[in-house]
């Protein structure tokens, strides 16, 4: 009997070294899990980030391209503009100097004509 009290007490101490192991596991266990856990996390932080901080820079890039673009477009339609305000310009000159020249001619056929009648 005392063999058996001695092996089932040390039966006893041995299950509670188990257990103690295997809490000493699981709190392990669980604190790797966490450990993973953030540091997946932060992984994934990392790159979301990233990506924002390189479609921001895309952004940019496109809306200085837009500007560039946008003046380039302003600087052509102005000139443009004045080209054509400079061509209307000339035609208008054109037609006013035809005008003085045909009332110039108007003026002396009607001198001519004054003086054929008159005489």
């Amino acid at each position: 009997e005392a063999c058996g009290g001695l092996a089932r007490e040390l039966r006893e101490q041995w299950a509670e070294e188990v257990r103690a192991v295997q809490q000493q596991r699981h709190a392990i266990d669980v604190e790797a899990i966490e450990r993973l856990a953030r540091d997946e996390f932060d992984r994934r932080l990392r790159e979301t980030l990233a990506e924002d901080r390189a479609l921001h820079e895309q952004q940019g890039r496109q809306l200085r391209d837009f500007a560039v673009t946008e003046q380039a477009a302003r600087k052509l339609l102005e000139a443009r503009l004045e080209e054509r305000c400079a061509k209307e310009w000339a035609h208008s000159q054109q037609r006013q100097q035809a005008v003085h020249y045909d009332l110039a001619e108007l003026r002396r056929e009607f001198s001519n004509l004054k003086r054929g009648t008159t005489s």
